[in-house]
């Protein structure tokens, strides 16, 4: 204890003068009482006749206003006696109290712990905050083959399903981390499909202003680079005999800037893709007339469709289906009832596969 310490400093000490250590007994007896302020103030009277006093030193550690401030008189202690125990173990203890609380920041991109939250990750060198999208944009020190591996984790999740259990603030932030990677890639179209997706899962006013910015220079971008004759906006067409199904897909994607052409059967949807070629076909598996590992032959043996990018939509989510679909010439699988994260990420991924 302290206080035994002082007695046995005090009751031993020969060289110092006596009014140092009256200052020492006084300055201990206030910091006993709760007066940390006298208390410190007579314990720093006491160490300017006597800099050499390590219970001085001890005390004012004792009384110190942060554990920042401890440390600093508990190494001044150990300056002048290495081997004051009570000193090492207290310094001891107080730093690994502090070890303890540090906060630690995980990069969502890379997935890398750091001590502190930063806005450029020190590994990927990805900017972290969607405060500043032009930061995001013109920065060219990201780490590509970390970010690549990073779409390449975000895309399986995704496609596993595993982020629907999670509820929609937490696939939120999901498919904000998505959308990061994504733009610090430089994919700004996916980056925005995955930031509008957040915003639609959980309403937020400055993700909704960031959002913003980015369809501003985005709209900026193309307007420079775009020709009279090129298309403005991508087509998806759904094919699905459910009227409740066709409008979800519509409603999910005609507010992120997709044109939806609906069908309820394969026959119809024929005749339509002869008056409008679809950048991406959504179809029903189990429809009338034709199912849809029929209608999606047909698609790919014709020399006019066979580029365009099917995903089969089906209540069946067997391995046998998924294996069924492929050999027609699909491009992917979204299982029923549809989700609209996973289908503005699913449409998104082959659209933009596809240009």
């Amino acid at each position: 204890m302290v206080e035994q310490h002082a007695r046995d400093f005090l009751a031993n000490t020969e060289t110092t003068s006596v009014s140092a250590i009256d200052l020492l007994k006084e300055g201990i007896a206030n910091a006993k009482s709760g007066n940390k302020a006298q208390a410190r103030s007579l314990l720093l009277q006491s160490l300017s006749l006597n800099s050499n006093s390590e219970m001085a030193w001890l005390w004012l550690a004792w009384i110190a206003e942060s554990p920042k401030e401890a440390v600093l008189y508990l190494e001044k202690v150990l300056e002048l006696n290495a081997a004051n125990q009570q000193a090492i173990q207290w310094l001891n203890k107080i730093r690994h109290h502090k070890a303890q609380e540090t906060p630690v920041w995980k990069c969502p991109i890379c997935l890398v712990n750091f001590p502190t939250k930063e806005s450029k990750c020190p590994n990927c060198r990805s900017i972290i905050l969607l405060s500043d999208i032009n930061q995001i944009l013109s920065n060219e020190d990201v780490d590509k083959s970390i970010l690549n591996q990073a779409a390449e984790r975000f895309e399986n999740i995704v496609y596993s399903g595993e982020i629907r259990s999670s509820g929609s603030h937490s696939e939120a932030e999901f498919h904000i981390n998505m959308g990061l990677v994504y733009l610090n890639m430089k994919v700004l179209d996916k980056g925005l499909l995955h930031l509008q997706n957040a915003l639609y899962l959980h309403e937020d006013a400055n993700l909704r202003t960031q959002v913003e910015a980015l369809i501003s220079i985005l709209k900026q971008i193309k307007e420079r680079g775009r020709s009279p004759s090129q298309k403005q906006e991508k087509i998806v067409m759904i094919i699905d005999d459910s009227p409740t199904v066709r409008k979800l897909v519509a409603i999910t994607l005609e507010r992120v800037g997709y044109r939806v052409i609906a069908v309820s059967d394969g026959v119809q949807s024929l005749a339509k893709i002869e008056e409008t070629v679809p950048d991406l076909i959504l179809l029903d598996i189990s429809m009338p007339y034709m199912d849809g590992y029929q209608v999606c032959k047909l698609l790919k043996s014709d020399t006019k469709t066979k580029h365009i990018p099917i995903l089969m939509l089906s209540g069946k989510d067997g391995f046998i289906d998924k294996v069924r679909a492929r050999l027609a010439g699909s491009s992917g699988h979204i299982s029923k009832p549809v989700d609209p994260g996973t289908l503005l990420a699913m449409v998104q991924k082959h659209v933009v596969t596809n240009k």
